[in-house]
């Protein structure tokens, strides 16, 4: 009686685990092959772009233009009818070597200009989203958008997040399914000898959920948490550990007489005042009249410790709220590690090079379990009528 029961609880996650994983295997693919190039797509954009993105040497004992000297030459650069959205400081973790300048223009398209942090000379500009064409856009930004949104702007991120959501569930049906009984741990996790193709399909499946199932299942978990409202829960557990440091929902900048917003080089000035030492990594522009600045300074060689960040009012540049990872509660530090590890540059070049072959993991397991599957209809069709079907993994053998 027992022995059918765990059978019976074994075909229902079976069943589980089959329908998640073909339902949402192909949004994870794209998501896993994209993901896989993201781990070092400003490696490949710098490659293949070399006159917007290799800087000038620095003559010895001569130092390059203050992060806001180069801010202002980046608005002062800008086209007359463009809108700063943000600026990424040069970063070595991740292959960023100049300043980098997003602006949005008239018709809503995306582009961003460049500039030699060592000189402040203009390297040159480019549209980088257009969400009438999105195809407009360079390939690298392209994936980028796959990646994040499937190409299907704020719908396609709750596709993206929702698929991973289910993935999750289907990752931990698979390693329950997948767990051997005493005694036959090593033929789980090797491939067996003189196999047949079906079996070495099967195989194939096992052993890539197996040894790369648990890094799937982190680059899963920390992705969701990019998105809302579906990695919300995420954060409610991280405040489970520790109050978390997190601006007020009312936090906005208070208008003045004059009505005239300070300039980014400005924000970037108080800040270094505010908080002088270590390097500016990111900044957002407020694009409504009540907006804040949001600034991002990392004093650690990895950018992902000690990072800093400071929200300043548009028009006063007051300091509204700050965040320092230094004296950060055990929940803040969890949060703060989760987009590194995802996109790897927390662990370095290891640490991408890990993230990229774990992204080939999905299709491998996408098309294994979807081989695995018409396999057994075509096995069953051509089998008794009366005989049970057979399903997907059902052996452990």
């Amino acid at each position: 009686m027992a022995s059918n029961t765990s059978k019976c609880w074994r075909a229902r996650w079976l069943a589980v685990h089959l329908y998640l994983g073909l339902s949402v295997g192909m949004v994870m693919s794209v998501v896993g092959v994209t993901g896989s190039v993201m781990a070092f797509w400003q490696t490949y954009d710098a490659w293949l772009n070399p006159q917007l993105f290799t800087v000038a040497a620095l003559e010895a004992g001569r130092a390059g233009p203050a992060p806001a000297e180069l801010v202002a030459a980046a608005e002062r650069a800008l086209p007359a009818n463009a809108k700063l959205t943000a600026l990424y400081f040069p970063c070595w973790q991740r292959d960023r070597a100049v300043l980098t300048a997003r602006y949005r223009l008239a018709d809503a398209s995306e582009h961003e200009l460049y500039l030699d942090p060592n000189v402040g000379t203009l390297k040159g500009s480019r549209l980088v989203a257009d969400s009438s064409a999105p195809w407009r856009a360079p390939a690298l930004e392209v994936i980028v958008q796959l990646h994040q949104s499937l190409l299907l702007a704020a719908a396609g991120e709750h596709i993206v997040a929702v698929s991973a959501l289910l993935a999750m569930v289907s990752l931990a049906t698979g390693f329950w399914l997948w767990w051997p009984k005493p005694g036959k741990w090593r033929s789980a996790l090797l491939l067996q000898p003189k196999a047949s193709a079906q079996r070495r399909i099967y195989d194939l499946h096992k052993l890539n959920g197996a040894y790369a199932g648990l890094l799937v299942l982190l680059m899963v978990v920390t992705g969701v948490v990019m998105y809302e409202p579906e990695g919300l829960w995420i954060k409610a557990l991280a405040g489970t550990l520790s109050p978390l440091q997190k601006p007020a929902d009312d936090l906005r900048s208070a208008s003045v007489p004059s009505g005239k917003p300070i300039t980014a080089a400005e924000a970037v000035a108080i800040v270094d005042r505010l908080a002088p030492g270590g390097q500016f990594n990111w900044m957002h522009v407020p694009q409504q009249p009540d907006g804040v600045f949001e600034i991002v300074k990392v004093r650690s060689a990895n950018g992902t410790g000690n990072q800093l960040k400071l929200m300043l009012d548009q028009y006063s540049g007051k300091e509204l709220w700050r965040y320092d990872y230094s004296q950060a509660s055990g929940g803040d530090k969890f949060l703060a590690w989760l987009y590194p590890l995802h996109a790897g540059y927390g662990l370095g070049l290891l640490g991408r090079l890990t993230v990229g072959l774990t992204g080939l993991a999905l299709p491998i397991l996408f098309a294994t379990g979807l081989s695995r599957r018409l396999q057994k209809r075509r096995t069953n069709s051509h089998s008794d009528p009366a005989s049970p079907p057979n399903q997907l993994g059902s052996s452990n053998t």
